[in-house]
């Protein structure tokens, strides 16, 4: 009897090992399809775009054809030359870039909208915190300044000199 329910035990075993071999078997045959289903789409997406390539190239220049026309139309009919065209308040002050192939070729006409500053360049010298005092004497040289030209009332000036030595203490 022992010998039978230890057989049956093992049988058991034995079908529930299977049912989990047969399980995996099943999911590792559905990821190999679906590797092949990606790896076809993207062969035929490529190939596509390697057949069709000299399409591609011949449409995009007929867009820019197509919009440089508009562009030398509406110059034509309002009689005015590109010069004049970007002097038009759309594009005061602003450049015009054109980029091609993620700028890859890239045309810009006009001029940058600020030039550079002395503070836009990178100092040899490196950036320095201030000191806590300093920062208070500046603080209270331009409330002095505000106090002499009569910005601020001396009792406002006394109430700031005070609120400049708490954060001291």
């Amino acid at each position: 009897m022992k010998q039978k329910q230890n057989n049956q035990k093992q049988w058991g075993e034995i079908a529930k090992n299977f049912l989990s071999a047969y399980v995996i078997l099943i999911l590792i045959l559905a990821l190999n399809i679906a590797v092949l289903f990606v790896l076809g789409i993207i062969v035929i997406f490529f190939k596509g775009v390697i057949d069709y390539i000299a399409w591609i190239l011949i449409g995009g220049m007929i867009l820019i054809g197509i919009s440089g026309y508009l562009f030398w139309k509406r110059m034509k009919e309002s009689g005015k030359t590109f010069r004049e065209m970007m002097k038009d308040p759309l594009f005061q002050g602003r450049s015009v870039e054109v980029n091609l192939l993620g700028g890859l070729f890239s045309v810009k006409v006009g001029r940058p909208t600020s030039p550079l500053s002395i503070e836009d360049l990178p100092s040899s010298r490196p950036q320095q915190l201030e000191d806590p005092k300093t920062s208070r004497a500046r603080e209270l040289a331009h409330l002095a300044t505000l106090l002499d030209k009569n910005l601020i009332t001396p009792q406002e000036f006394l109430q700031a000199k005070e609120d400049l030595k708490r954060p001291s203490e």
